[in-house]
C-alpha cells in the first residue's frame, strides 16, 4: 500500500484540459508535449501525453514541476484517478526535499 501510495503520489498525474486562453489566464499544458515542465525523481516512464491529456502511467511517476514560477495564481484543472486513488497537487514547492512537506499539497482522494 505504501508503494502504491508513493507511486500514486505525484504532482500532476492529472488530466489537464487544454482550455482556450481566457483573459488573464495562461495554459500550463499545450496538449502535445511536456514543454515547460521539469520531472524530478522520475520513476518508470514518468509522465506522457496521450490524446491531449497529461497522464501518469501505472509504471510511471515522479514530481512534475512547471519550469516557470508563479506567485499569485488561480489554478484550474481536471483530475482523473483510479478508484481508491490517493494523489496530490503540489504548489509553492521547491525542486528538492519532500515536496508535500516543503511546499503545500492539495490532497486528492477517491474515498
Amino acid at each position: 500500500m505504501k508503494t502504491m501510495k508513493a507511486t500514486l503520489f505525484l504532482f500532476f498525474c492529472l488530466s489537464l484540459l487544454v482550455i482556450a486562453e481566457e483573459p488573464g489566464f495562461i495554459s500550463l499544458f499545450d496538449g502535445e508535449t511536456l514543454d515547460g515542465w521539469t520531472l524530478v525523481r522520475k520513476t518508470g516512464r514518468g509522465y506522457v501525453v496521450e490524446n491531449h491529456v497529461l497522464v501518469c502511467p501505472a509504471d510511471g511517476g515522479g514530481n512534475l514541476f512547471t519550469e516557470k514560477e508563479y506567485s499569485n495564481f488561480v489554478f484550474r484543472f481536471e483530475f482523473k484517478t483510479e478508484p481508491g486513488g490517493n494523489n496530490g497537487v503540489g504548489i509553492r514547492a521547491p525542486l528538492e526535499g519532500d515536496t508535500a512537506y516543503a511546499g503545500m499539497e492539495i490532497q486528492i482522494l477517491d474515498e
